[in-house]
């Protein structure tokens, strides 16, 4: 399926090849056909070695054309999965057997429309246009979610590279000009865990520890962490206790100094920061993945999760843009 709604010079395309599919976003410009979309996009990927490595088969496959129809927003919120890799999609061998967009699915899936923003979905797009589009996204989800990964280049927080690894510089620079975008726009629900803390961490303006000990390091551990009052105690009240054990899969840290607008929210026993939360309730980040975690604390925190989304889809729907006719 291929369906549409315009703003300005763009037009944002849903596309799902059949039910079983995620429903990937393509953006067109300037006149563009959902075709002409997609075969730019997937022509610049393929021109890219930094973007295709991170794309896999299978999601090329999906990036086709089919059927089109005309497309509204649904009653759900409609909820943005940002940026994550082809292969975290599928059970393919490079995933580790981490379907990270499906355990958030499961989370989540019941009470939003969930969508997926492909690896640098503004490929190709003139910054008018990209901006434009990222406007179209603020005005239209609810949410975005923020997946796990590899490191941050640590350029985009203006360091050098010491202990990073599996890089991607290209894939961060569409990552952080889009957070930035949607935290300034101040509207919808931000939630990131590990890399996705991270991300939102560098876009805010602090730094990364390049490397850390005892935390995981690729290999799942447990350790303790300890809330922290913040201005909306998000996740202690979520946890219902001080302290609690969480997953640990990660050997980089974000470095916390004081902010006006964000909060630390939780540490672990060597000080390494393990939550951020917004002091106006937009954010929530975690260094440890919830999405694995199948106790209360989980349950609670999604459920708080999805009242978000669903708090920031009241607040605008009644005031939705005009949607265009269909390009077929």
């Amino acid at each position: 399926m291929v369906s549409s709604t315009c703003l300005g010079s763009i037009q944002l395309f849903v596309v799902q090849p059949t039910p079983q599919h995620e429903k990937f976003l393509i953006v067109a410009q300037d006149g563009e056909s959902p075709v002409q979309a997609m075969v730019r996009y997937k022509t610049l990927l393929a021109d890219s070695p930094h973007l295709q490595v991170l794309v896999s088969p299978e999601q090329l496959r999906q990036f086709s054309y089919g059927h089109g129809d005309y497309f509204e927003l649904g009653e759900k919120p409609a909820v943005l999965i940002l940026a994550n890799r082809g292969y975290d999609l599928s059970n393919e061998e490079k995933s580790g057997g981490q379907q990270r967009v499906q355990k958030f699915k499961e989370k989540i899936g019941q009470s939003n429309d969930v969508y997926i923003l492909p690896v640098a979905a503004a490929l190709g797009l003139t910054k008018p246009n990209r901006d434009l589009f990222y406007k179209a996204l603020t005005d239209k989800f609810s949410g975005v979610v923020a997946l796990g990964g590899p490191d941050v280049n640590p350029s985009v927080y203006g360091d050098e590279n010491r202990e990073a690894r599996e890089v991607n510089l290209f894939r961060d620079r569409y990552e952080i000009h889009f957070l930035q975008h949607w935290i300034k726009a101040k509207k919808g629900f931000l939630f990131g865990v590990c890399r996705g803390h991270q991300m939102i961490s560098a876009a805010l303006g602090f730094k990364l520890v390049q490397h850390i000990e005892n935390h995981g390091d690729g290999t799942w551990v447990d350790h303790p962490i300890k809330f922290l009052k913040t201005s909306q105690n998000f996740l202690s009240r979520a946890a219902g206790v001080n302290e609690m054990v969480v997953n640990s899969y990660h050997h980089q840290a974000v470095q916390y100094s004081p902010h006006p607008d964000i909060d630390l929210a939780a540490v672990a026993p060597d000080n390494t920061v393990e939550a951020l939360e917004s002091k106006d309730g937009r954010i929530v980040s975690t260094q440890f993945h919830v999405e694995f975690m199948e106790d209360i604390f989980s349950k609670r925190i999604f459920s708080r999760i999805n009242e978000k989304f669903r708090s920031e889809s009241e607040k605008f729907r009644s005031g939705k843009a005009g949607m265009c006719a269909s390009l077929f």
